[in-house]
């Protein structure tokens, strides 16, 4: 239930807290893949230092060329590295959901990350950059799943960027939609024409035209920033190659290898508790954002997890 603030307008921050509680019971590190791929012993060593935190749209977990402080693991949230020119035009060459992490080049020497900002909604966990790579340098699992992990994100980006220069808008529009709803929860994703654009390397007007085929086929729904997917085997009829030699490479490396359980079918409890995982995941999208400025902070009353 809303209540009043001071100046008689609906304040959202009580729904928003709610919505918040019942998404952290749910929630734990073993939601994304690579941490729920960890021997037990190895995740409990890293445990005790992961910090629960929720991302919002735009906001850029990793600014470019400054140190790494900390690693993202996404659970329901999707990121993407962004890459910027001289005369402000910028690109996102590659998506990282639940199967992946951010500050892979800390993790391999590099110190510096290009810009990571949040493309979709959602919750991970955070760790310091420095215990993550004392864990790494251990040459235990976790850099095996790490290299592995690297090796089909690298896939990702050089099938994208052909993609983007021999295909059509259309297509390209497919294969980013269908990409997202494999690190999504549900069928809904919330991005604007102009982020995809950004994603895509192309005009905004170009992606519009091309939503506006795929919505009058019926494949979709497009609305204030909201994409539903009503018809993904529609998609799939248009979507060209590049997605299927990219999925193939993540099975190969990552998603056919040993999973926890709750990677696959989360802590939700089968069929109901997927349905509502969707359904919170919903509300927080149509939730006004209570989240001042770009700082990510635990959720509030939690702390760390």
């Amino acid at each position: 239930m809303l209540v009043k603030n001071q100046g008689n307008q609906p304040d959202h921050r009580e729904e928003m807290h709610q919505i918040e509680k019942e998404m952290f019971l749910f929630e734990s590190p073993r939601n994304n893949r690579m941490l729920a791929a960890l021997p037990a012993e190895d995740y409990k060593r890293l445990r005790s230092y992961f910090e629960h935190v929720r991302m919002s749209p735009g906001q850029f977990i990793h600014e470019a060329a400054t140190p790494v402080t900390y690693v993202y693991f996404p659970t329901s949230a999707i990121v993407a590295p962004l890459y910027e020119v001289k005369n402000g035009a910028s690109v996102q060459l590659a998506i990282v959901g639940s199967e992946g992490f951010t500050g892979i080049s800390s993790l391999l020497g590099g110190g510096s990350s290009p810009g990571i900002v949040v493309q979709a909604p959602g919750y991970g966990y955070r760790i310091k950059e420095k215990i993550l790579k004392m864990e790494f340098e251990r040459q235990g699992f976790l850099q095996q799943l790490a290299l592995h992990f690297v090796q089909a994100l690298m896939t990702q980006m050089a099938q994208n960027a052909v993609c983007n220069r021999h295909h059509n808008v259309e297509k390209q529009l497919c294969r980013f939609l269908l990409m997202s709803l494999d690190r999504s929860s549900g069928r809904e994703l919330q991005m604007t024409h102009e982020q995809i654009a950004i994603m895509l390397g192309v005009r905004r007007e170009s992606v519009t035209q091309a939503a506006l085929k795929l919505q009058t086929a019926g494949a979709i729904r497009y609305s204030r920033g909201h994409i539903t997917v009503f018809e993904r085997e529609e998609l799939k009829k248009s979507v060209c190659e590049c997605y299927s030699v990219v999925n193939k490479e993540y099975e190969r490396l990552l998603w056919t290898r040993r999973t926890h359980r709750s990677a696959v079918h989360g802590p939700w409890g089968g069929t109901k508790g997927r349905q509502r995982e969707r359904t919170m995941v919903r509300k927080l999208w149509r939730a006004p954002d209570c989240s001042a400025g770009n700082q990510i902070s635990p959720s509030p009353d939690f702390g760390s997890s």
